[in-house]
């Protein structure tokens, strides 16, 4: 399967763009080595051109997605339980984690977001079995505490705890965990100052992955706002310049869009908290990419080091 307008041009490019970029025709996925060098030359020779205003993001983001979704299948059928197979993952879920943020604009250009969601969910359970398998071997991987906060991020909200006791003592004390159940609790407490202090302090990465709770947790906050405002018989405004600021969002047309599709009032300066309110939809409106709070946290990396590091 592949993904809406990109479908349609690889219907009528073929395989074209591998032949553009210069994929080699000789990888052809047979063999667990195969496997690592095809990863290998799309860290080497393609992740970095993200960024190449030449090159059509669908495609770029197809080609990757579709190539890791066949190696990552193929671990699986050749039974791979290296640490290779590991760090092959963990470059997978990383690209999913990124793409989640730098990629959520482009959905009407055939980017599917819960496609991508899914197949991230998916690289994060076999790597947290992975892990399982190789502690009761004995066997050290550097980056565990990193995804296991990934995975923490994605999969538990309602029992954080009870997945961080199943880690080993060393994870559950490392600052990846200690993190990502603070970002956790701020989410599930409702404390959405906390929420925006804790994605400006963390990490690119991390940050992406938090992107996909900015909808909910400003809805939460428009809600306490609400409920707290409209005790009185009269109308309440908010300053816009404050919300903005507060809630971390790009600009006053990212803010005017939000206030339009949860239903609340909003004139040239302000947000009109009253009565007559409704906040119902669940369904966030296309998510924007926040440079100001995490895209400007990569910019001393190149991606291929971001995507691609071996160690934490």
């Amino acid at each position: 399967m592949v993904h809406g307008i990109c479908q349609q041009l690889r219907k009528t490019k073929g395989p074209s763009f591998a032949e553009k970029i210069g994929y080699p025709s000789t990888f052809k996925l047979e063999t667990p080595r195969q496997l690592f060098l095809s990863m290998e030359w799309i860290l080497n020779h393609l992740i970095d051109k993200f960024d190449d205003k030449n090159i059509d993001k669908c495609e770029w983001y197809d080609f990757i997605w579709t190539t890791f979704r066949l190696i990552r299948r193929k671990i699986t059928q050749f039974e791979l339980d290296d640490l290779d197979a590991v760090h092959m993952l963990e470059v997978f879920t990383r690209f999913h984690i990124f793409s989640a943020h730098n990629m959520s604009e482009f959905t009407s250009s055939g980017f599917v977001e819960h496609l991508n969601f899914e197949n991230l969910g998916k690289c994060l359970i076999t790597l947290n079995h992975f892990y399982d398998d190789f502690s009761r071997r004995s066997i050290h991987c550097e980056n565990e505490a990193e995804f296991r906060a990934y995975f923490l991020l994605y999969f538990s909200r309602s029992d954080i705890m009870m997945t961080v006791t199943r880690f080993d003592p060393v994870i559950q004390k490392s600052s990846a965990i200690q993190f990502a159940v603070k970002c956790l609790s701020a989410i599930d407490s409702n404390n959405y100052v906390d929420f925006f202090k804790l994605v400006q302090k963390a990490d690119f990465l991390t940050s992406c992955m938090l992107h996909r709770y900015f909808y909910e947790v400003r809805k939460m906050s428009f809600q306490i706002m609400s409920k707290a405002f409209i005790r009185s018989s009269e109308s309440l405004k908010y300053r816009k310049s404050g919300l903005k600021k507060l809630l971390a969002f790009e600009d006053e047309d990212e803010l005017n869009e939000f206030c339009n599709h949860i239903g609340i009032e909003a004139d040239e300066q302000s947000v009109i908290f009253s009565k007559k309110n409704l906040i119902e939809k669940d369904v966030p409106p296309n998510r924007r990419i926040s440079n100001q709070l995490i895209e400007y946290k990569r910019k001393s990396q190149s991606l291929s080091k971001i995507i691609g590091k071996k160690k934490a």
